[in-house]
């Protein structure tokens, strides 16, 4: 089972990022309104994070290594060997270590029993401690007692009624 821990900040590729996880070759899909493109980081993260139709940036070896903000959702296999990064902020101050949350969104498809738990450290637990991959994720529930409930599968989707869900995102260091 992993272990608690206080994140600051995620080591990408040099560069300390804080909040925000790598994943190589991976993209995500459709670009973000103008301007979409950038030559640093630290400038298509922050451009991102204050904007309502970014969920992450992909750079992009194909196009002079530049940074691209893009809206899609779910990370793809990238063909191409594209890094992505998407926010995996703590929430409440803590993340399990290897876990991203991810905010108005929720996976599809309950896993099996048992498949609800009161509190986020006790459902990724037991996701972890699953051992026929029938848990994608976790995703809490705010119409139903805030509950954490293991989930199936491991595309998110967006939320209509404001759930969190946590997906493993193994910190991918450059």
């Amino acid at each position: 089972m992993k272990s608690l821990v206080i994140l600051s900040s995620v080591l990408s590729l040099g560069l300390a990022v804080q909040g925000w996880c790598a994943n190589n070759d991976t993209y995500l899909g459709g670009y973000s309104s103008e301007p979409k493109a950038f030559n640093a980081l630290t400038e298509a993260i922050e451009a991102c994070a204050g904007r309502t139709d970014c969920w992450g940036v992909t750079q992009e070896p194909y196009n002079s290594n530049r940074y691209t903000l893009r809206r899609g959702i779910n990370l793809e296999a990238s063909p191409t060997g594209e890094t992505s990064w998407v926010n995996c902020e703590p929430m409440l101050g803590e993340i399990l270590e290897g876990w991203c949350t991810r905010v108005n969104v929720y996976l599809g498809g309950y896993s099996s029993e048992p498949k609800a738990f009161k509190t986020l450290t006790e459902a990724i637990g037991a996701c972890d401690d699953r051992t026929d991959s029938g848990c994608g994720g976790v995703t809490q529930e705010p119409y139903n007692s805030n509950r954490y409930t293991l989930r199936r599968g491991t595309d998110l989707k967006a939320s209509p009624s404001g759930e969190t869900s946590w997906v493993n995102c193994e910190p991918v260091l450059g």
